[in-house]
C-alpha cells in the first residue's frame, strides 16, 4: 500500500536521487493504476513511451525491472501544468516527499 494519494500534490526531497530529472515544484497524481500501465486501455501512446522510458532504463537490473513492473503506476501532472506521465511507485518512493 502506497502513502501517495490520487488528487494530492507531492514537491520533490531536497536530496532526491540525481539519476531522474523533475523540475522543481509541486507534482498533483491524477491517477493510480495497481496494474502496469500497459494493460490499460486508454493513453496508449504515453503509457508506452513511459514504458519504455522507465523499464529500458533498468533492463540490466532484474531487481529493480520487476519492482517497476510489478508496482504502483501514477500518472502525474507536472509543476508547468503542461506535461503528465506515467511515473512507476519505485520512481515515486526515490523523488517524492510523501
Amino acid at each position: 500500500m502506497t502513502d501517495f494519494k490520487e488528487g494530492e500534490k507531492y514537491q520533490l526531497k531536497s536530496d532526491y536521487n540525481l539519476d531522474f530529472d523533475f523540475p522543481m515544484g509541486k507534482y498533483e497524481i491524477k491517477s493510480i493504476a495497481e496494474l502496469f500501465p500497459g494493460y490499460l486501455n486508454s493513453i496508449d501512446d504515453e503509457l508506452e513511451i513511459s514504458r519504455k522510458h522507465w523499464l529500458e532504463k533498468w533492463d540490466n537490473n532484474e531487481q529493480k525491472y520487476k519492482k517497476i513492473h510489478n508496482g504502483l503506476w501514477f500518472y502525474l501532472q507536472f509543476p508547468d501544468n503542461k506535461y503528465r506521465e506515467w511515473i512507476p511507485e519505485y520512481v515515486m518512493e526515490e523523488v517524492f516527499i510523501k
